[in-house]
């Protein structure tokens, strides 16, 4: 039997894993929520849910910062307000609103453990070994881009400079890829497998910006951050929330190894004609309606289709679910035990 690692490469890779690789990630405000009863479900999937990822109850790195209740500042400056502790906030204070603070502005140190970045990097390099070595994939993180320049000048700013083309927002982009690729170098020199890349690109039904304006003023980045990994043997995962349809074949061409679209408001059916068969999918299950709202035969059904409509025997579908407080445990339990026969067995 393939290693999860070895079975993880040949998925990304089309070359006939054994099993669909799935990722189960269950929000600290879950944990909060349901407590023991979650515990119990979760010791009934140890494949899924193992041990180490039953963090009942929550740790305090889990609690801090923005996902603390009420108000706090991170390390660029931002103001985050939490009305649901456990869950990410959202900025309302944004350092950078006025482009006349950007004279003094100064970007934290990509290495600072407030930057979630390790605290020992030796031990996070023999951490990497290991990992590999024990058959399971070795991750690095790089942070957000498109996100970060609204955290910082604010949505509607930001959209606005778009459009206008300031000087700052030239500057800030290049000094925020800078950043960036500090922290990929690093991770590539760590001997990681893959490193992933998140921005949430999409609105319900359409995308954030226009392809004509992530060509001008995202994609430039992204693709040389990208190039960077491929040329040294590693892969790049994106996830970005949303409807995302029209920017995935961009991330293609970009290098991106592995796309990771919501399969609702994207459509199975769209990410297919887009996707099947040229880029590993690691689809994002529904969390809107079906996980929340529908019965447990619903969301079976439901697994069922997405393998049925993606997947294929050379590979390229991986799934992943975000389990949060609104599911009703028993459709935790289903949509659980639906992995395990249509993805695992």
């Amino acid at each position: 039997m393939l290693t999860p690692r070895e079975n993880w490469f040949r998925c990304v890779e089309f070359r006939g894993p054994e099993w669909i690789p799935v990722d189960v990630a269950i929000a600290t405000a879950t944990w909060m929520k349901y407590g023991a009863a979650l515990h119990e479900i979760a010791s009934r999937h140890p494949r899924l849910v193992p041990v180490s990822d039953r963090y009942f109850p929550p740790d305090a790195a889990s609690m801090a910062g923005r996902y603390s209740g009420g108000e706090s500042v991170d390390e660029w400056g931002c103001v985050w307000r939490n009305v649901h502790p456990g869950l990410e906030g959202i900025v309302v204070g944004h350092p950078l609103a006025d482009w006349a603070a950007w004279k003094n502005y100064r970007l934290p140190d990509p290495f600072a453990p407030e930057t979630g970045w390790p605290q020992d990097w030796e031990a996070a390099k023999e951490q990497v070994r290991k990992t590999k070595e024990a058959g399971n994939v070795a991750w690095g993180s790089a942070d957000r881009f498109f996100e970060r320049l609204h955290f910082l000048r604010g949505f509607e700013n930001l959209m606005i400079d778009f459009i206008e083309g300031p000087p700052q927002l030239g500057e800030l982009i290049e000094a925020l890829e800078a950043y960036l690729q500090a922290r990929v170098d690093k991770w590539i020199e760590a001997g990681v497998d893959a490193i992933s890349f998140g921005d949430d690109l999409g609105l319900q039904d359409r995308p954030m910006v226009s392809v004509q304006t992530f060509r001008r003023w995202l994609r430039p980045s992204y693709e040389r951050l990208w190039r960077r990994c491929r040329e040294a043997g590693v892969h790049v995962a994106m996830h970005s929330d949303g409807y995302t349809l029209p920017l995935l074949p961009e991330f293609m061409e970009m290098g991106c190894s592995i796309v990771n679209p919501q399969d609702l408001v994207n459509g199975l059916e769209n990410i297919a004609a887009v996707c099947k068969g040229r880029v590993c999918i690691h689809l994002d299950i529904d969390r809107q309606s079906i996980l929340p709202f529908g019965t447990p035969e619903q969301v079976r059904e439901h697994i069922r289709r997405c393998v049925g409509v993606l997947g294929a025997p050379e590979g390229g579908l991986m799934m992943v679910m975000g389990i949060y407080p609104d599911v009703p445990l028993e459709n935790i339990e289903a949509v659980l035990t639906a992995f395990e026969d249509f993805c695992l067995s």
